[in-house]
Order: C-alpha cells, then structure tokens, then sequence
C-alpha cells in the first residue's frame, strides 16, 4: 500500500443536513385558522401546511395571528416554528421622549451619549481576564 494511503484519515458522513432551507415566512395574507389548526398556504396546485395549534391559541381569532416563520434551529438541528400572536393590547408609550445612541468600541466595551450626556462604560476586569487568555 502507498505511504500516502496509510496516514488518510477515515471518511465519515456529516450529522444532519449539509445544507439547510432558508426561514420560510407567511405574512397573515397566508395563513387561515381552523379548528385549532393552522393552515399555512403554499404555491398554487398544493395543499397548504397544517401546523397544530397549542391549546391557549385555539380560542383566539383568525385575525390574531400576524406572521409565521419556519426556522432552522443551530443547536437543536432542527426546524422550529416561530409564531408572532397580536395580543390586542394598545401599544405602551415609551418613558421619556429622548434618543439614545450607542457605539461599541475596541477598548471600551460601549459609549453611550443623549443629547447632552455621555457615558463611557469601562468593563477593566473584564478587559484584564480577556487578555490574560490571549496570551
């Protein structure tokens, strides 16, 4: 046998899939309720999907359900169904009426300014630990 073939390591299959289906999204144009199903519509000529609904949805109105997505999950490795539900509820005001602008940097982990007020936020501890492991 040739040198090059003995130190060859072992071909092995991958664990899942090796390529994953971008998130699937139907808009509440797409989805219809019945039955404590829903009923998710696909392209002309098919069957919509049939997604069964948790017991404490069944009981709201079609209308409620505003958007539906289908989400490869990394750590699972597995799709997930995400659902937005609109709860009915008026949409709280935010306190305060300012605007607060952000910006991460390198050596300071965030610098945050409002108007006429910044903040630096200094993590030094943190900073010290990270570049003990770096070296």
């Amino acid at each position: 046998m040739p040198p090059s073939k003995l130190f060859r390591k072992p071909a092995s299959k991958p664990d899942g899939p090796t390529r994953t289906l971008p998130t699937s999204i139907w808009k509440n144009s797409g989805i219809r309720a019945q039955a404590g199903v829903l009923l998710l519509a696909r392209a002309r000529g098919l069957e919509p999907m049939r997604v069964k609904l948790p017991c404490q949805w069944k009981s709201l109105p079609p209308k409620n359900f505003t958007e539906m997505r289908r989400v490869w999950d990394q750590a699972s490795r597995r799709y997930k169904w995400h659902l937005v539900v609109e709860d009915g509820q008026p949409k709280a005001e935010p306190p305060g009426g300012g605007v607060l602008a952000g910006d991460q940097g390198e050596i300071h982990p965030i610098t945050l300014t409002e108007a006429d007020k910044a903040t630096v936020i200094s993590v030094r501890a943190l900073r010290s630990v990270r570049q003990y492991t770096n070296k």
